[in-house]
């Protein structure tokens, strides 16, 4: 679904040097976020405001998981106890921090889009390439930890390669290609320009070429 959603939209970006190179920054910055180790951050009320602000941040970029964020950061497991008790400390400067960073940085990606609108949606296609490492399904253990279940949990994961004689690797090869083209078939229908649609032979309108211009004339 995600490689889909990069070829839907990349299709639309006016490649130049400048937009190959944010693409790039893109996808190293959100390979770096996805293989962060998380590290034990205290729980005092400001840290709980900034991870907040940050994690709410991460939802609105994709590829990026706020919980995954909250996660790196040492939260996770303090926060969603928290929630379960009802513990007003702790979810008020959390919440507190979301809609500050809800407000803030949506104002931010508003007025990047408006002024440098196809280097913005060429890092965002970046973060989302980035992210594919993190969603690879194939993964063994290397480090746990202790939930607050007192359960043994995965920390820190490594790819590996799967055993392709296997009917988890087909099932999955199946859901994948069905997920790449529903979320293709839906862009279509909204766009008429999906790539992957109009190579199957659905017609369609052309996406815009970068040197097109509006019709202004009344």
């Amino acid at each position: 679904m995600i490689i889909a959603s990069i070829i839907a939209v990349g299709v639309h970006i006016r490649w130049s040097r400048l937009t190959w190179a944010m693409l790039i920054i893109g996808t190293v910055v959100a390979f770096i976020i996805v293989n962060l180790i998380p590290v034990n951050m205290p729980h005092d009320p400001l840290t709980l405001f900034l991870s907040g602000a940050v994690a709410i941040m991460a939802m609105i970029l994709p590829g990026i998981s706020g919980s995954f964020i909250l996660l790196i950061l040492g939260q996770y497991d303090y926060v969603l106890s928290a929630v379960s008790d009802l513990n007003l400390l702790v979810v008020l400067p959390v919440a507190a921090g979301a809609a500050v960073g809800l407000l803030f940085f949506a104002r931010v990606l508003s007025w990047l889009l408006n002024r440098y609108e196809q280097a913005t949606i060429a890092v965002l296609v970046g973060f989302m390439i980035g992210s594919l490492w993190e969603i690879w399904p194939w993964k063994i253990v290397t480090e746990t930890y202790i939930d607050r279940h007192g359960e043994v949990a995965p920390l820190v994961e490594a790819n590996v390669l799967p055993n392709f004689a296997s009917g988890e690797f087909f099932g999955a090869v199946v859901l994948a290609v069905f997920g790449f083209f529903l979320v293709s078939y839906l862009d279509h229908l909204q766009s008429q320009s999906n790539p992957v649609m109009r190579a199957l032979g659905l017609n369609g309108r052309q996406p815009p070429l970068a040197t097109e211009q509006p019709d202004v004339r009344a």
